[in-house]
C-alpha cells in the first residue's frame, strides 16, 4: 500500500502530475516561440518563462 504524504490520494496525485507533464510538454515543445528571445525581451532568468508556467500548472 502507498503511503501519500501531503494528504493526496494516489489518484489526484497522478492527476496533478499529469497536468503538469502535459502543460511542459504544450510549453517546451509546443510553441514556435523561441524562449530564450522572449525572456531576454523580458529580462528574465533563463528558465523564467518554463518555471512560471510550471507554477500554474
Amino acid at each position: 500500500m502507498l503511503d501519500d504524504g501531503q494528504g493526496m490520494c494516489l489518484n489526484e496525485a497522478t492527476g496533478f502530475l499529469l497536468r503538469i507533464t502535459y502543460l511542459a510538454d504544450f510549453v517546451v515543445f509546443g510553441t514556435g516561440i523561441n524562449l530564450s528571445t522572449l525572456e531576454k525581451d523580458k529580462n528574465m532568468a533563463t528558465g523564467g518563462i518554463l518555471r512560471q508556467c510550471l507554477r500554474l500548472g
